[in-house]
């Protein structure tokens, strides 16, 4: 009986078991079930979005996501409607015969981290069918497996797969779990090298990038380069949307758009339908419906009430900071508002590392005006006001007047413009002086005589003096009215820098004004430095270096203890240049140190105002032949200029530039920089900065060889012979001296010469002495006339061993060399021969052995280019990319490289710019100059 019952209790507690085991089955069955069904993939969701006809495909944003598949990840960020998606959908496209790419777009839903991870893999899966059973099964397990094991499974078996992959995850901001960016911080870091993650998202992941930064793993697209360019946009209107719009339309287009495609598309389509497209683009802006409501759903409707308030309020400021928002707002938060809008990329971007100013969008900050003004009419005058006493309570009185300008309280602007007018002037923002007062009635701006007389001195120092008076009659003004007599020293003072200004400078007239000035009982201020500077521009240009020193001497004392630290060093720049010019290297340069260590001792906002003493610095650097140093203070003042738009300081030192340039055998760049000389010379004052420097460029040019193109240039700039063989003119002078010399043409060389040195030396004038003497000194070496040119040539030699110059007699080339050699036993054999004046011309001849080739033909340029780099070169002339050449030319595109690389050498440039300006300037592309190869 016990048997049985034995027997029977086993087989119940195997039925059981069973019984069991069939239970914890089914259950786990039902949670997978459960498991699958919330990981259940939508299809469309790993589906790359489909190409549209009209999408323009980006030849420059493709290289750069080309060169980006070196690293591990590219980070596309934009606000919306920035064509993010697009972009990279549209490169996969072109790029699909070489890149297996797998598409996830996500959304708020995915912000579990299972979830995110099972479409990440899945999306992959896709791609390569079968090979990651593993990491879902772990994810789908009904016991998890740590994220951080499904993730190694994921990695291993990237590594594993032979091809390479890109990733793309889409609308990455829509992720917000703090787990997801840890997850993929840990993903990123041990991706292997045949996997590249492509993330499109309005702000930056919040996951660590600091090592991948410094590691350069990572590229950021931003909305920057995003941008539409003027061609993009031709291409886009014209090419995908047959608009057949001018240039110059597609030009407007991009100034109202910047370039923000969701912007573009819009102006578009409404163009399509409109009779008058001028008027269209004149008129249009973000009020138009269509843009209005994508803002709205898009944008701003997803603000809380007290954000949009903040919005509508501020939208009137050009800069945002915290505290003048607080002013406008009475917001207390507003940076972190101001934050908070900038990281999530909500169309408000930092304008500097610290956050602490920031900018709306243009199309944004319209948009939300308009808004404004609909719901709150008279809001934005007032808030005009109030941003307008905030800045000159902050003393900062442009801005102060901008926004008084555009308040319309005419009184309150014209009272800000003469209580700070010397201070506006000494910024020299002339045009935007101008166009305050312009915006003021007649009857107001009769209130204000000093107004007035500020008002013309703009106009004269633009050099608009056709304008200076018209412009006071058309307001019913005249300088010589009853009403100015009290003024009589700031009238003679605008008379004055009228007579300087002006194209055909009248030098006495200057004169004669600025020291009418000076007679007149006023106390010493301000206006004082520019009477005494305009003395002294007036005897430097007349060569009378004494006198201008005094006068500049009287201009520096009265800066430092009026002026503020522009015209101080404007002072101390024309104080170093006479000391140049009267040979004195050493002496130019410790005027410079010593303003340096002014500089040092300044706030820094005042940096813009040191681009003369770089200036000065570094022309002298180079003339002492130390090129790495005249480098650096070169590039320093044309920072600065651009900066400052100063456009006569930047021509200066772009001029000095290319001299580097042509020293370093940089070509290229030579003539990429001549021409952002040309184009800032269509303003008068330029081209005359030019012209006063001509034989400098002149100079450069015939060292490279290009004599006929330096011909070309003084043709188009009249450069020539003038009448007064005063130094006004003398650098055009010694510029034709040197052509003519190079082109034979002796008898007028020597004549000319012979009519600028006496001048030259009666006002000590070393500087031009010297240049003066080597020309002649060459002009006899050609005639046959060795003794003259040794006799010139040392009395230059003496002058520039005092003075240190070095540049000045090398940069006349090889035949300055030959002459030097034959001055040294010139030297040697005259009675009495100075050791020292040996030892400087053996100096100045090592430094010709360090300095490079001296001219260049073109056929050196030419010599050794093959065929096939040749064809490279007309491609890359007419626009192509490396990928289009190589489909045109069927290369590899490592070969095209190879051949763009080779031409670079070639070449001695460094981009595609250069190439082209030397491929054009050598005709390299002329099939009878190429070698068979």
């Amino acid at each position: 009986m016990w048997g049985e019952i034995l027997l029977n209790y086993k087989e119940t507690a195997v039925s059981n078991g069973y019984i069991e085991i069939v239970y914890v089955e089914q259950q786990e069955a039902r949670q997978k079930n459960e498991l699958n069904n919330k990981y259940r993939l939508l299809d469309t969701k790993l589906l790359t979005p489909s190409i549209t006809d009209g999408v323009v495909f980006r030849n420059r944003l493709f290289e750069k996501l080309d060169e980006s598949l070196r690293k591990k990840l590219t980070i596309v960020q934009a606000p919306a409607g920035f064509g993010k998606t697009t972009l990279v959908n549209s490169w996969i496209s072109a790029r699909k015969d070489r890149i297996q790419a797998a598409w996830l777009s996500v959304d708020t839903e995915d912000s579990d981290i299972r979830q995110f991870w099972y479409y990440v893999i899945s999306a992959a899966e896709k791609k390569n069918k079968g090979c990651f059973h593993q990491p879902l099964n772990m994810l789908q397990s009904v016991q998890p497996y740590p994220i951080d094991s499904v993730l190694k499974a994921f990695i291993n078996i990237l590594f594993s797969i032979p091809n390479e992959m890109v990733l793309v995850i889409d609308d990455y901001h829509a992720i917000t779990s703090g787990e997801i960016q840890t997850s993929m911080e840990y993903f990123l870091k041990h991706l292997p090298q045949n996997f590249h993650v492509i993330l499109t998202t309005r702000m930056m992941p919040s996951f660590a990038m600091s090592r991948m930064r410094v590691n350069d793993e990572m590229t950021v697209l931003k909305s920057e380069d995003l941008r539409f360019t003027g061609n993009e946009i031709g291409d886009f209107i014209n090419g995908k949307l047959s608009l057949n719009l001018t240039n110059k339309e597609i030009a407007q287009l991009e100034n109202k758009t910047e370039g923000w495609i969701a912007a573009l598309k819009i102006a578009a389509f409404s163009m399509r339908e409109c009779a008058n497209r001028q008027q269209f683009l004149l008129d249009f802006d973000c009020s138009k419906q269509e843009l209005l409501e994508y803002l709205s759903e898009e944008i701003i409707n997803q603000f809380s009430e007290e954000i949009r308030e903040f919005l509508y309020r501020t939208c009137i400021l050009d800069v945002l900071s915290s505290s003048i928002c607080q002013a406008l707002t009475g917001e207390k938060a507003s940076h972190q508002i101001l934050e908070m809008l900038s990281k999530n990329n909500l169309f408000t971007f930092a304008l500097d590392e610290n956050g602490e100013h920031y900018k709306y969008h243009d199309m944004m900050a319209g948009f939300l005006r308009d808004k404004m003004s609909k719901c709150c009419p008279g809001l934005e005058k007032e808030l005009y006001v109030k941003a307008s006493e905030w800045y000159e309570a902050n003393e900062n009185l442009p801005e102060a007047l901008d926004y008084s300008v555009r308040s319309e309280y005419h009184a309150n602007t014209a009272r800000l413009i003469e209580k700070y007018a010397e201070q506006i002037l000494m910024s020299e923002d002339y045009v935007r002086f101008i166009s305050f007062v312009e915006k003021l009635p007649a009857e107001v701006l009769l209130d204000y005589p000093l107004v007035c007389i500020y008002y013309a001195f703009s106009f004269a120092r633009l050099g608009l003096v056709d304008k200076e008076e018209s412009i006071l009659h058309g307001k019913g003004i005249s300088l010589d009215h009853e009403r100015f007599k009290e003024f009589a020293f700031e009238v003679a003072l605008v008379r004055s820098t009228a007579a300087r200004c002006r194209a055909d400078i009248d030098i006495e007239a200057v004169i004669d004004f600025a020291k009418a000035a000076l007679k007149q009982e006023k106390p010493v201020n301000l206006l004082h430095v520019l009477v005494n500077g305009n003395l002294g521009n007036a005897y430097a240009m007349k060569g009378e270096l004494r006198r201008a020193e005094y006068y500049f001497k009287q201009a520096l004392q009265i800066s430092k203890k009026y002026g503020g630290p522009y015209l101080t060093f404007r002072c101390i720049h024309f104080l170093a240049q006479i000391q140049v010019n009267f040979g004195q290297l050493h002496s130019a340069m410790e005027v410079y140190n010593n303003a340096v260590l002014l500089l040092n001792a300044e706030l820094e906002l005042i940096a813009p105002a040191a681009n003369v003493i770089y200036l000065g610095m570094g022309n002298i650097y180079y003339e002492l032949n130390q090129i790495e140093q005249a480098h650096h203070y070169i590039q320093k003042c044309i920072d600065l200029s651009e900066l400052r738009k100063d456009s006569i300081r930047l021509v200066q030192g772009y001029i000095a530039l290319i001299k580097i340039l042509q020293v370093r055998g940089k070509y290229g760049e030579v003539f990429e920089y001549l021409s952002h000389i040309e184009e800032i010379c269509t303003n008068v004052r330029a081209k005359f900065v030019m012209l006063q420097h001509f034989s400098e460029i002149s100079r450069v040019l015939m060292l490279m060889g290009q004599r006929e193109l330096a011909k070309g240039l003084m043709r188009k700039y009249e450069v020539g012979i003038h009448e007064e063989k005063s130094f006004l003119y003398e650098d055009e002078h010694i510029a034709v001296s040197d052509y003519c010399i190079a082109a034979g043409d002796y008898r007028e060389a020597d004549g000319l010469l012979n009519v600028m040195l006496p001048d030259a030396r009666s006002n000590d004038r070393t500087f031009s002495i010297i240049k003066i003497l080597a020309l002649k000194a060459l002009s006899a070496k050609e005639t046959g006339c060795a003794s003259d040119a040794c006799m010139y040539l040392h009395e230059a030699v003496c002058l520039g061993l005092r003075g240190g110059f070095i540049r000045l007699f090398i940069d006349y080339g090889m035949s300055m060399k030959e002459l030097l050699l034959t001055l040294v036993d010139y030297e040697r054999c005259r009675e009495g021969f100075s050791t020292a004046v040996v030892s400087y011309i053996l100096k100045l001849l090592s430094h010709f052995d360090n300095c490079g080739s001296a001219a260049v033909k073109e056929e050196n340029f030419i010599k050794g280019f093959r065929n096939k780099e040749v064809e490279v070169l007309k491609y890359l002339m007419s626009g192509y990319s490396n990928q289009e050449i190589a489909d045109t030319l069927y290369l590899s595109v490592s070969s095209v490289k190879k051949y763009v690389n080779s031409i670079f050498e070639k070449l001695n440039v460094n981009t595609r710019t250069q190439a082209i300006a030397m491929a054009r300037r050598f005709y390299i592309v002329d099939a009878e100059k190429v070698d068979a190869g």
